[in-house]
């Protein structure tokens, strides 16, 4: 049987994810921390996950946000091009 190397997992407290969560709400400094979490060498693995994960979730709902938003814009940029025009019809 190989000698296989054993890695100590070491579990997060509950008083780390509090932490962790209280640091995630506070604007900007949320996804600074994410990226430390995420590629910092000393952070525990699954919490470098979660952050690694967070910030995807972050990247994908920005993209669907801008699409979104492009879409809306055009279909009400079509509405005002195509609608009525109040100004050039005389009102008799």
């Amino acid at each position: 049987m190989e000698n296989q190397e054993v890695e100590e997992i070491k579990h997060i407290s509950v008083g780390d994810w509090l932490l962790t969560i209280l640091i995630t709400i506070i604007p900007f400094v949320n996804i600074i921390m994410l990226f430390v979490w995420a590629f910092s060498k000393g952070t525990n693995k699954s919490k470098a996950n979660w952050a690694k994960a967070s910030l995807l979730w972050i990247v994908i709902s920005v993209i669907l946000a801008t699409l979104i938003i492009v879409f809306f814009g055009a279909v009400m940029l079509g509405f005002l091009e195509s609608g009525p025009d109040f100004i050039d019809t005389p009102s008799y």
